[in-house]
């Protein structure tokens, strides 16, 4: 049995994830086109979640080892030192600037208490609309809600982790009960913003994830096999990545979960810490990118949608560049000023 160290190279994953959020999100600086964007960009959010499947439940696997009782306070106050201090931060400084521009003051205190209670990725669910700025909250709330849920998940499922191949089959099964919900759901008629963004329908990433890490924990495959798999689930995303619209039909019956099978796979191979895959996501600008990847998905949106109310009629090029730029500027000082400080601890534990 192995435990999780520090590993460079997953924050490599992070940044190649982040670098494809962002180029998805070029469409917003470009009236909605995807002739610059990289279509299929948005399915990095879902790598994020398995990869944060992936970590935590490996965690949560090693505080629980040997029958230990989980200390769920210190947990909960490692994730909340984890996600709360930048997130913080960045809603007081956002709604700032939407109410200069106009905003309504009741919407943006509403969206605070739905992004500090990380529940706001229900609210097409209850066909409210959240301000296009704040729209990538949506998958903190589950990554908050998922890290309840595996805390819940090991601590009830304890006896039955002592048989890996056991709880592997039970997380696949799960994650393909979810498929069938999605897509039960999709066909009677529940908006795709709403299953794009629920809880219920996302669990099969989380599901994915735990089992990788058990299937990479207990060694139940060779290395050697699982850096092959991972090539095979790098392939899919990558082909995923240039083809697929968040609005194609087959997302919300079977392709999510797909996806989420090739994020595990490709998270399990590069976690193995050799190989082709380990040695691209060691790559040091992934390194750096993806060690700011949390700031950097809170700032990009905002960044983006303010360099279009402030020069709507300029070139892609320049206002492309400009929101990179001032996307990367606002991480850089969120990480150095809040999560380097709030997170040194976190950071060195995990």
């Amino acid at each position: 049995m192995r435990e999780l160290g520090p590993e460079p190279a997953l924050d490599g994953l992070r940044g190649a994830a982040i670098v494809a959020v962002l180029a998805t999100h070029v469409s917003f600086l470009d009236e909605g086109s995807y002739r610059f964007a990289l279509r299929g960009g948005f399915l990095g959010v879902d790598l994020f979640i398995v990869l944060s499947a992936f970590l935590i439940s490996s965690v949560l696997l090693r505080s629980t080892a040997g029958g230990a009782p989980l200390d769920a306070g210190d947990f909960a106050r490692r994730r909340l030192r984890r996600l709360v201090p930048p997130l913080a931060v960045f809603l007081v400084v956002e709604s700032v600037v939407a109410l200069a521009f106009g905003a309504s003051a009741r919407e943006q205190l509403l969206q605070v208490v739905l992004a500090l209670t990380f529940t706001g990725n229900w609210q097409f669910s209850f066909g409210h609309q959240p301000p296009f700025a704040l729209l990538h909250l949506w998958s903190l709330a589950v990554e908050a809600q998922f890290y309840v849920l595996m805390a819940l998940g090991v601590v009830a499922l304890r006896r039955r982790l002592r048989r890996p191949w056991v709880a592997v089959g039970g997380l696949v099964v799960a994650a393909l009960l979810v498929a069938l919900w999605r897509w039960w759901l999709f066909h009677r008629g529940v908006s795709i913003q709403a299953l794009y963004e629920r809880t219920d329908t996302r669990a099969d990433s989380m599901f994915l994830g735990v089992a990788a890490a058990v299937v990479w924990r207990r060694r139940l495959l060779p290395d050697a096999a699982v850096r092959v798999v991972g090539l095979a689930g790098a392939a899919v995303l990558l082909v995923c990545a240039v083809v697929v619209s968040v609005t194609d039909a087959w997302l919300y019956r079977w392709g999510f979960t797909v996806v989420a099978a090739a994020s595990a796979l490709l998270v399990a191979a590069v976690a193995t810490g050799t190989g082709g895959l380990w040695r691209a996501m060691s790559w040091s600008p992934l390194r750096w990118v993806g060690a700011r990847s949390y700031s950097l998905y809170l700032w990009h949106l905002p960044t983006y949608i303010l360099i279009v109310a402030i020069m709507p009629g300029a070139p892609l090029v320049v206002k492309g560049g400009l929101a990179l730029v001032g996307s990367v500027i606002a991480a850089v000082l969120s990480f150095r000023w809040i999560e380097t400080r709030a997170l040194a601890a976190w950071r060195r534990e995990e």
